[in-house]
């Protein structure tokens, strides 16, 4: 563990850590949450059920279902702002789906139990400490069940397993490997983590979660340094440096032989842009993110355009509101807190994966990640700009 400032500041990070994520801070073992999330990461159609659901949002819908009558373990105040936000967000997405006569129902479903899923990990109603040994469990135990031939091989020997797909995987754990050290002390071990969470990203082949990691390891170490003001200038730096990188090195080593893919997703990108740029402002409705190519159906490699796509720019402002008000939140307080550190650099990785992969923000990891972002925030400040209710604990202000 590094110390920050003084060996007195040193042993105050300690405590903010054992204060977030101790077993104290829930009641009970967690088995049921450890198991659910761990299958949360199965992204393969559930068995025994009339229409396909994915396993993973079965359990995360078990989970929801069981933690909702749990009482909070943290104390959030003003949260009318989230209520309000979603009561909004969804009767707009209902129009313009209707407008544009789209099937708008089982998209929002997926929303509304992914917001609901975000408010009891914000709130500790979720075992979180148990959660993450699940979560992380069951991304541990993808890897030999791929490479043994039991998992599916979905994209050509890339590792993707229950996952399915090699960007959902390439972001799952690219973030998950910063998750991981929410549960781990020693900063060897930390490095040894981020070491493996590398490896197995590089498994998935995916350059843009790679070039993420980097970046967010840099935020990892130097953000905390700096005042808020030099935190988004390093923010902006990092941003530059990500697309000086991808446009000069994306085929160099052993990428070499990408120059195929790399061009059909430079024609996927401008249909992209070009189906945004021309729709109306509102969008095309839900599940509109994809553009036509030689008579194919090609889902966007932009989240930013993808929820322009879909809500235009009332539906990007309102994700992004959500998204980066939980990290405004632990980027001002990184440099006295380990857990806002970690997860603000998880976050990190999530908002560069999403200028280059589909489907990032409406995902069970991204609001794992914020609900999460939101907890560490109400641990240390007692409070968050954004949460649906207001929830009192069973203890003093910002104690269970």
């Amino acid at each position: 563990m590094t110390s920050i400032g003084s060996p007195a500041a040193g042993v105050r990070v300690r405590q903010t850590f054992a204060s977030s994520f101790s077993k104290s801070r829930w009641k009970g073992n967690g088995g049921l949450d450890f198991v659910l999330m761990a299958l949360s990461v199965v992204e393969i159609a559930a068995p025994g059920l009339p229409i396909p659901v994915p396993l993973g949002e079965l359990c995360i819908i078990l989970l929801v279902a069981l933690a909702i009558f749990r009482p909070a373990r943290s104390f959030f105040q003003g949260g009318v702002a989230w209520l309000l936000l979603t009561s909004i967000m969804v009767c707009y997405l209902i129009l313009v789906s209707t407008l544009n006569d789209v099937d708008w129902f089982r998209r929002l479903t997926r929303i509304l139990v992914l917001v609901t899923f975000f408010y009891c990990v914000a709130t500790g109603r979720i075992n979180l400490r148990a959660g993450l040994k699940g979560y992380l469990t069951g991304l541990a135990i993808n890897v030999p069940l791929f490479y043994a031939g039991i998992a599916p091989d979905t994209y050509g020997g890339v590792l993707t397993g229950y996952l399915g797909d090699k960007n959902i995987a390439g972001l799952v754990y690219g973030v998950s490997t910063f998750l991981g050290m929410l549960i781990i002390r020693r900063r060897s071990l930390r490095i040894l983590l981020f070491l493996i969470g590398f490896s197995l990203v590089f498994a998935t082949g995916s350059r843009t979660t790679m070039a993420a990691m980097v970046l967010a390891l840099t935020w990892y170490s130097l953000a905390h340094k700096f005042n808020l003001f030099f935190k988004f200038t390093l923010a902006g730096a990092m941003i530059a440096i990500f697309y000086y990188v991808e446009e000069r090195f994306a085929r160099v080593a052993i990428f070499e032989d990408r120059l195929g893919s790399d061009l059909l997703r430079a024609r996927i990108a401008a249909g992209s842009l070009e189906k945004v740029e021309s729709g109306p402002w509102y969008g095309y409705g839900l599940s509109q993110a994809f553009t036509v190519l030689d008579d194919k159906l090609w889902l966007f490699h932009d989240s930013y355009l993808g929820l322009r796509a879909e809500g235009g720019w009332i539906f990007l402002a309102a994700v992004l509101l959500a998204y980066g008000s939980v990290f405004y939140c632990v980027a001002r307080i990184s440099r006295r807190n380990i857990d806002a550190r970690i997860v603000s650099s998880a976050m990190v990785v999530l908002f560069f994966c999403a200028l280059k992969l589909g489907e990032v923000f409406i995902t069970p990891v991204g609001f794992f990640l914020m609900g999460l972002c939101a907890f560490v925030a109400s641990r240390k400040l007692g409070r968050t700009p954004l949460d649906p209710i207001n929830v009192v604990s069973s203890g003093p202000k910002g104690q269970s």
